[in-house]
């Protein structure tokens, strides 16, 4: 008989700790399924993955000049620019990188360069009307544009000063070129990959720095979609970044309200894209300039 109830009291012991830790487990989800989650199918979007690129409109694309302002992120996104064109042997556009202090370079296809200081949003904004407006003459660029960098933003970010001396450079830009079509870009995002520990520390009094980050990132992708988004070319980055292959959607929720982040499968680091993500956002830009041309 002693045998028999130190069995059942053994296996008794076992079962409760089984639900103690079934009990946590459902915890932390509820807790986590509350601030940060990513919604199986929300919002989709057509993905066009499997999706060729018209030769007209490319070889059309071929005989514009276009500039292209960024930092590190935007390396990526032409690196996967340049796998998609690798497949269209018959189509010549060279993407070109070209010194931002010295802006005015002969030829056809894409030029790119680092602008600003990563940092500092302001200042991007300013480099980016200098280097359009400098390149004068015969040399002047088709299409232009830039983005901001996720690194561009904190949870301090003052989002309207940013918003508004963006317009004001818009306008600059537009009186002094209005052959130019300038094209508006939505700020890159980062993933949710620590959103566990983000969580913990904003517990512990510390700031939750990825969620606030992204927050104000897309608050001034808001304004940019409000702005530009029905009259203007608006390459929404952020919108890719944050769909998924499956064409979900990517999405950690704040006070009641959605905001998007870079999925996963995008990135290595939280920020930079990977194979992935540089092939998927590469691509998009490919599609949004050929049909644009």
């Amino acid at each position: 008989m002693s045998i028999t109830r130190e069995f059942f009291r053994q296996a008794g012991r076992r079962a409760t700790a089984s639900i103690c830790r079934l009990g946590l487990l459902s915890f932390f989800l509820l807790i986590f399924g509350c601030t940060e989650v990513d919604p199986p199918m929300r919002n989709q979007v057509e993905t066009r993955t499997g999706e060729g690129i018209n030769v007209i409109l490319l070889n059309n694309l071929s005989g514009k000049r276009i500039y292209f302002g960024h930092q590190s992120v935007g390396y990526n996104i032409l690196d996967g620019a340049r796998e998609v064109l690798a497949g269209y042997p018959g189509v010549n556009i060279p993407i070109t990188e070209i010194d931002q202090n010295r802006p005015a370079v002969e030829g056809r296809g894409i030029f790119h360069s680092k602008i600003g200081r990563n940092g500092e949003p302001l200042g991007k904004i300013d480099s980016f009307r200098k280097i359009v407006l400098d390149s004068n003459g015969g040399m002047g660029y088709d299409i232009a544009f830039f983005k901001f960098c996720y690194v561009d933003f904190n949870g301090n970010t003052n989002i309207e000063e940013i918003f508004d001396a963006y317009k004001k450079n818009v306008k600059k830009i537009q009186g002094a070129r209005p052959g130019l079509v300038l094209v508006h870009v939505t700020v890159p995002l980062t993933s949710g990959k620590d959103f566990w520990k983000d969580w913990i520390r904003s517990k512990l009094g510390g700031k939750r720095l990825q969620s606030d980050e992204n927050v104000k990132r897309n608050l001034l992708n808001e304004m940019l979609r409000a702005e530009y988004g029905k009259r203007n070319p608006l390459f929404d980055l952020a919108l890719y970044e944050s769909t998924r292959q499956d064409g979900s959607r990517t999405i950690f929720m704040r006070n009641g309200r959605d905001y998007e982040m870079l999925a996963d499968e995008y990135t290595e680091d939280g920020g930079h894209l990977n194979a992935r993500g540089k092939a998927w956002i590469g691509k998009k830009l490919i599609l949004f300039l050929a049909e644009m041309s």
